[in-house]
């Protein structure tokens, strides 16, 4: 099993937050939010008993740090801020390695926890198997799990969970839906800050953003 964290460039991370936060606060953001994500994963009872091993696909060195500094594997994206088709690419790799499952994960799930990893993990029993978390505020896919690479094409964006959930339905895997408040809330617009901001979290990200405040 294998688990991809796409993260984008942080040069052109978090670009709807442009009118509140400058350049640098949008990468030092973009950075906790994944060393959050990774914390979850690394930490998970789930991922661990599953021997799943996690990449994170960037071409972003910052991000690259990050990831040997958790001691994870990197995919190079080499599609230039095309998210599907960089996972497209990096499954396409995996499938030659037999990898099995295939989990994607983004890098911006700022509430998200542990807990909500191994939840994640152990409503995905059936085989073959699509499951999927929805965001909260454009009916985006904040996680998408598939029992073997390929057997739906990546569709992530606004209202893609419709389009996940479509194509599973088109196959004969079972689809599971999780609905947890971790894995619906994704840290994107000036809104999703101001409401993370108030939830006095205690992650990378919201210290970082507590700090801000001050």
């Amino acid at each position: 099993m294998h688990i991809l964290v796409p993260v984008k460039n942080t040069a052109e991370a978090k670009s709807r937050l442009a009118g509140l936060l400058t350049p640098e606060k949008r990468r030092a953001l973009t950075l906790a939010l994944l060393r959050d994500v990774l914390t979850a994963l690394t930490r998970s009872h789930a991922v661990s008993r599953s021997g799943a091993a996690i990449y994170v696909v960037s071409d972003d060195p910052l991000v690259k740090r990050i990831a040997h500094a958790f001691s994870v594997g990197i995919m190079e994206d080499s599609e230039s801020g095309d998210l599907n088709a960089a996972l497209t690419d990096a499954a396409r790799c995996l499938g030659k390695r037999r990898a099995g499952a295939l989990w994607v994960i983004p890098a911006d799930l700022a509430r998200i926890t542990q807990s909500d990893i191994d939840v994640l993990f152990s409503k995905h029993q059936a085989r073959p198997a699509v499951t999927l978390a929805p965001a909260a505020g454009d009916e985006g896919t904040n996680a998408l799990g598939m029992s073997s690479s390929g057997l739906i094409n990546f569709s992530f964006g606004r209202e893609s969970f419709e389009r996940h959930s479509a194509a599973a339905r088109l196959t004969d895997a079972t689809l599971n839906v999780i609905h947890r408040p971790g894995l619906a809330f994704d840290l994107d617009t000036v809104d999703d800050l101001k409401a993370f901001a108030e939830m006095g979290s205690t992650s990378c990200a919201g210290q970082l953003v507590a700090d801000w405040a001050r």
